[in-house]
């Protein structure tokens, strides 16, 4: 389905870690979410906070790189980890539906059922991020 993914909530000060870890998702709180690259994050990104596509996306560059071919991490920005974190189920589905219907989700098929589960998995990981004052960063291997 693409490229690994793990989205994980730890400390700041774990970036490095993170970024050599093989399965980060195994070894912090997190999701193994493969073919969940930074532009369709960012295009949930969006969904979330109502900033443009360009906007979002020039949050998501990588804190560091393993090697030119990474791993790479990525920090989630604060404002979409918080409105992840507060969504009602009624609207996670909202969400889930319109994320689906991006351009990038609907090109590869997933599933609008999929894509919701995703939201669910990413608003109560962000809870926890949230209540336990940790940061949420992507890892992604090539």
């Amino acid at each position: 389905m693409g490229m690994p993914t793990n989205i994980v909530i730890a400390d700041s000060d774990e970036i490095k870690a993170i970024a050599e870890s093989s399965a980060p998702a195994q070894e912090w709180r997190g999701l193994e979410l493969p073919g969940l690259d930074p532009q369709k994050i960012a295009m949930l990104h969006c969904i979330l906070t109502g900033e443009s596509f360009d906007e979002a996306a020039a949050q998501y560059d990588p804190i560091y790189a393993g090697s030119g071919e990474g791993p790479w991490v990525i920090a989630v920005p604060h404002a979409p980890v918080e409105k992840l974190a507060r969504l009602e189920e009624q609207v996670m589905e909202q969400v889930g539906e319109e994320w689906a219907a991006s351009e990038d989700l609907e090109r590869e098929h997933w599933p609008v059922e999929e894509v919701q589960a995703v939201v669910a998995e990413l608003a109560a990981l962000a809870s926890i991020s949230i209540a336990q004052e940790k940061e949420m960063f992507i890892w992604i291997a090539a």
